[in-house]
């Protein structure tokens, strides 16, 4: 602990004077372009399924405007359920989380076309199923990045880097999915469906050759962590270090942590 302490005031005095936003671009350009890169088939798939199709299919007279809401809310409540299940099941067991992120990635990847073409198909089952199911992917997505995000920087810019990278992500891939998914659209002769699934495809590529760099540039992301104890004896000044003590670390609410590569 006489340890953690020495490191956490070594730490104080360089980032004293420090300009949060100064020292993210300096230090952590890097992480924060890769987590842009690597949020890119989250944003696009959430932002289509969300947003995009609804209004393609009411405007297409596929389904009411009111069937359209309905759709959403069932996705969104599946998508709000999964997110924290996730969170536990896939983060709090160990499992590398990069890794795991990218092959929720390579299913969304797999499946969005075959999607697109049974709602395009008009069916009330696909309508009804298809885009629920896509955004409790997204959850799962969602579930994953919260873990991811914030670890990939220091403390005194963690808000900071996970908040700009996020939302430059959601901007870019989300909020212009829509538009890009019209422009491709054109090209394919007018498919919007097959353009929707293939712009989804695109991000997924995005991210996972990001992810293959993200992996290497934040490799400490990627390991598993096990918890030994929720010790009352943890020093203020120890909460949110990492790595303080050899191979252990204290993350935000005080808990103890082993790290096993």
């Amino acid at each position: 602990e006489q340890k953690v302490v020495a490191r956490i005031e070594q730490v104080q005095q360089v980032v004293k004077h420090h300009i949060p936003l100064v020292q993210l671009f300096r230090g952590y350009w890097k992480q924060l372009l890769l987590m842009v890169l690597f949020e890119a088939v989250y944003a696009s798939s959430f932002f289509v399924f969300f947003s995009w199709l609804p209004s393609f299919l009411v405007s297409s007279h596929s389904v009411t405007a009111v069937e359209s809401l309905w759709i959403i809310l069932i996705g969104m409540v599946l998508f709000t359920a999964v997110v924290p299940v996730s969170g536990h099941l896939l983060v709090d067991r160990g499992l590398p989380k990069i890794w795991t992120f990218m092959a929720v990635s390579v299913v969304v990847g797999a499946v969005v076309v075959p999607m697109m073409l049974g709602i395009a198909s008009h069916s009330k089952g696909s309508l009804w199923v298809l885009p629920p199911v896509m955004l409790a992917l997204n959850g799962v997505l969602a579930g994953l990045m919260t873990s991811i995000g914030p670890q990939l920087y220091e403390p005194g810019v963690r808000s900071s880097g996970y908040n700009i990278g996020h939302n430059v992500s959601f901007a870019i891939f989300g909020g212009l999915s829509p538009f890009m998914v019209s422009a491709l659209a054109v090209g394919l002769d007018n498919h919007p469906y097959v353009s929707a699934g293939v712009i989804v495809d695109i991000t997924a590529g995005l991210s996972l050759l990001s992810g293959l760099a993200l992996a290497f540039v934040a490799p400490h992301v990627n390991r598993t962590e096990k918890v030994l104890s929720e010790s009352s004896e943890v020093p203020e000044a120890a909460v949110g270090t990492v790595n303080a003590v050899g191979d252990t670390e204290y993350d935000l609410d005080g808990h103890r942590h082993q790290i096993a590569n």
